[in-house]
């Protein structure tokens, strides 16, 4: 249940090993963090935001978080991370907890350990983010 652990987010990873810097990472958490709370978050942006919001905390320390190799060297390539895009990525999993979400509600239909385990990594991945 880490940022990269289903198809979409290793989908988005083909884009962020794509990128010279780090717009396609703010643009994930934007589109999560953005949006309207009125409006369902679909599956795609959650899991894309999550996945941003892992690369976020990584950048600071690989090794506080499970990532995968193409990330880590993303990662070392990209090491001047904006400075406000802490403060997007906690938006952005705010945003993705929050009701209205695909990602959401597709967790609290899973297995109670699972669940537990999903939010436990979205809850740490916020507290890194300070």
């Amino acid at each position: 249940m880490q940022g990269f652990d289903n198809d979409c987010a290793l989908d988005w990873l083909v884009d962020l090993q794509a990128a010279d810097d780090w717009s396609v990472v703010e643009r994930a958490l934007r589109d999560a963090a953005e949006c309207d709370p009125a409006a369902c978050l679909d599956y795609e942006r959650g899991q894309s935001a999550f996945a941003a919001a892992t690369v976020v905390v990584a950048a600071d320390n690989p090794s506080t978080i499970t990532i995968p190799d193409e990330v880590v060297a993303w990662i070392i390539g990209h090491r001047h991370a904006p400075s406000e895009i802490r403060a997007l990525a906690r938006a952005a999993l705010r945003r993705v907890v929050a009701g209205n979400s695909e990602v959401e509600t597709l967790w609290l239909e899973a297995d109670q350990s699972d669940q537990v385990e999903w939010r436990a990594n979205i809850d740490r991945l916020v507290t890194l983010l300070g």
